[in-house]
């Protein structure tokens, strides 16, 4: 969809929203309100040249093989694009590294006999043997004769210690979660995302900065699917919530990952702690009893009934949180 059908889609979804809760009024009719800030903008935000332009956005990166798209404010888009898109990037050139793939490289900080600091990378040749290529440019200009009587000598023997930077397991994780929020939204519309428990999630993204936005919702599996996509949990009673399936890719490298999602009511708010408990050996014959369905935007949007269901999917009739104006 370009920008104008996903605005289209989405506003007409919001007024199904707002019909079922009259005292929740915006100044002006035809609006679209981005999911992670949650601000109105209106239709005018669809040109490039306006003063707060609507952006189509990846829900995941495409450098890391995404391809769905829906629609977020241009602030949203650049303040967070560039730090999760690197993080999830980061994590697939740390993990192409540890495994010794042929081509895979770092950058990294040498020390050479204990005494001499340089900078340069490493990389593995096809048959997987890590070799050591040394920067002058990136080295103090004091320690280059050290380094060239070190390679002029007979005996080319030396000991080096070196560090690579790798990843932000906290800030990978929230571009996980940001990903998995972003679909949810996608498929369910607005009836997600003003969800009290949503809220939450979204607070722990738009803090991504603040050390204590941790997010502890990620979870693998080798049966998970290798898709993008969302599912809601079935069985057991006492799991309120969706599971989004997120598959990242670099070259012939494919991790996969679950992020799970509360439901809007209270039990929902408990899912983490409940599957937590789970993992205990008194739970684990109940793992087995976990059932879960696929949605799709196709089963939400269709019909204005159907508008509301993450609040009212479990049978629980929810309150949603205060809307943006």
């Amino acid at each position: 969809m370009n920008k104008e059908e996903l605005f289209n889609k989405y506003s007409n979804n919001l007024k199904d929203i707002l019909s079922f809760f009259p005292n929740i009024k915006f100044k002006k009719d035809d609006i679209y309100v981005c999911p992670l800030c949650k601000r109105s903008f209106e239709r005018s935000s669809l040109k490039h040249n306006s003063k707060t332009p609507l952006t189509l956005e990846h829900i995941l990166p495409s450098s890391v093989g995404g391809k769905e798209t829906v629609l977020t404010c241009k602030q949203c888009n650049n303040s967070h694009g560039s730090i999760f898109d690197s993080q999830l990037k980061k994590m697939l050139e740390t993990k192409k590294f540890g495994d010794k793939t042929p081509g895979a490289s770092k950058n990294a900080s040498f020390m050479i006999n204990n005494s001499i600091p340089t900078n340069g990378r490493i990389f593995f040749n096809r048959e997987g043997k890590a070799n050591f290529l040394f920067k002058p440019e990136r080295t103090n200009p004091k320690f280059h004769n050290a380094i060239e009587n070190i390679f002029k000598s007979e005996q080319l023997k030396f000991d080096v210690n070196f560090t690579i930077q790798t990843f932000d397991k906290n800030k990978f994780d929230l571009a996980l979660l940001r990903t998995a929020y972003l679909k949810a939204f996608k498929e369910l519309g607005y009836a997600f995302i003003y969800s009290v428990n949503s809220d939450k999630l979204r607070n722990l993204i738009m803090n991504y900065n603040n050390e204590e936005s941790k997010f502890e919702g990620v979870y693998t599996n080798s049966i998970f699917p290798n898709t993008l996509d969302l599912y809601y949990f079935k069985k057991p009673p006492n799991l309120k919530g969706y599971l989004v399936t997120i598959s990242i890719k670099s070259g012939n490298l494919t991790e996969v990952y679950g992020v799970v999602l509360p439901g809007a009511d209270e039990i929902g708010a408990e899912i983490y702690s409940e599957l937590s408990r789970m993992k205990d050996n008194k739970y684990k014959s109940k793992l087995t009893e976990i059932q879960m369905t696929r949605i799709r935007w196709e089963d939400v949007m269709k019909d204005k009934d159907d508008s509301l269901l993450a609040l009212t999917l479990w049978g629980s009739n929810i309150t949603a949180t205060n809307m943006a104006r």
